[in-house]
């Protein structure tokens, strides 16, 4: 009981009265018992609140639902909701998922669940992530994906699979429904799932289980409802595609997304297809159609193969799966010369999309690896 005494003396001085004083209590009052095997089930519990109390030690607490929190989280974002938040987004997404019905949806479910009862290697979140450039990210979280994938947060901090990364520099405090959202979103992605090589369960699953986060509330009381919005993520959240290239797959997202806030999601859903299926006549004419009612003269530009439109051929490229090609006729445009909001939107999202190559890749790439992009779009 020597190393279990130690460990109160350092929690008392690193965390809550209130565990101390459980464990204090488990520890001097089960002893001899447990010795006689009368109280097994305690021994139990002393054992997770020692590893527990061992963790914070680290700098790391379990959450109810065995998630171990980043205690920077809780000292910056209050612990009290920091933690109620997470948990309640793993309770709710779970209920959501099961509910659904699909075996694609309880399956989710089902490993979500498990993170629930994981000591060994639980699922863990930080807001210590100092080596990650966030503001060239692009994102305010990231997770990882599969065994192997490794993040050195800090100099103290070395995280293996599963971990979720949140951005230390927002005030997560301050939209905690965005924090709710962002944190299932992220938890899909520890399932195996990746921006632009899989199905898009993390954005799907995300809206048709979390409410919407402030942004989005405001934006869809003023528009469309988000109930309509919600229906038709979770037709994508509880579906079992053969993958991103499948074409109920694209239109479902074109469904999706068309009109919504993020609707180039559902423009770029059909530019992964020519990723994996460069030249794809039937994602061509879909892309066209999908223009036809946005940006016309883009749609008509399309249909020509020997357009002289830098912006049309930027798009050919990208149906040929050639990014660095892309880049140099996408650097040629000239976005005066361009007259419809559409256009002018789309030229944007994709410079930025090609910086990060958010279009083709996920997680974000490193930089140093296409420079010649880099330059020819502007860092």
């Amino acid at each position: 009981m020597t190393r279990v005494r130690f460990l109160i003396l350092l929690g008392m001085l690193k965390y809550k009265t209130k565990l101390i004083l459980l464990l204090f209590s488990l520890s001097t009052n089960c002893f001899s018992a447990c010795l006689e095997g009368e109280r097994a089930n305690d021994i139990d519990k002393l054992s997770e609140l020692a590893q527990s109390l061992s963790d914070n030690v680290n700098g790391q607490f379990f959450s109810k639902s065995k998630i171990l929190v980043d205690i920077k989280c809780a000292g910056k974002y209050g612990e009290k909701d920091f933690v109620k938040t997470i948990d309640n987004s793993i309770e709710q997404g779970i209920r959501c998922l099961n509910k659904l019905g699909t075996s694609r949806s309880r399956d989710h479910g089902a490993k979500i669940r498990k993170y629930k009862t994981r000591r060994n290697n639980p699922l863990k979140i930080t807001c210590s992530d100092e080596s990650t450039n966030w503001s060239t990210l692009q994102a305010n979280a990231f997770a990882s994906v599969a065994e192997g994938d490794t993040l050195k947060a800090s100099k103290n901090q070395i995280l293996k699979h599963p971990y979720i990364s949140l951005d230390p520099t927002q005030n997560w405090s301050l939209d905690l429904q965005k924090l709710k959202k962002t944190f299932f979103h992220e938890i899909m992605h520890t399932l195996g799932y990746k921006h632009g090589r899989d199905v898009e369960y993390s954005f799907a699953c995300a809206d048709c289980c979390i409410s919407p986060e402030k942004g989005e509330a405001v934006y869809y009381s003023a528009s469309k409802s988000y109930e309509d919005r919600r229906v038709k993520a979770c037709k994508i959240c509880k579906g079992d595609y053969s993958g991103i290239s499948d074409r109920q797959y694209i239109e479902d997202m074109i469904d999706w997304k068309s009109g919504q806030i993020d609707e180039k999601n559902g423009r770029r859903t059909l530019l992964e297809l020519f990723r994996l299926s460069p030249n794809d006549k039937w994602g061509k004419t879909r892309l066209i159609t999908f223009l036809k009612s946005r940006a016309p003269k883009l749609a008509e530009e399309l249909s020509n193969s020997k357009t002289e439109s830098k912006l049309a051929q930027t798009i050919f490229a990208l149906m040929e799966n050639d990014r660095t090609k892309a880049a140099k006729r996408l650097a040629e445009v000239i976005e005066d010369d361009i007259t419809d909001p559409y256009s002018k939107g789309f030229v944007k999202d994709l410079k930025k999309e090609l910086r990060v190559e958010l279009i083709f890749s996920s997680p974000a790439p490193t930089y140093q690896d296409q420079p010649s992009i880099m330059d020819m779009l502007g860092r």
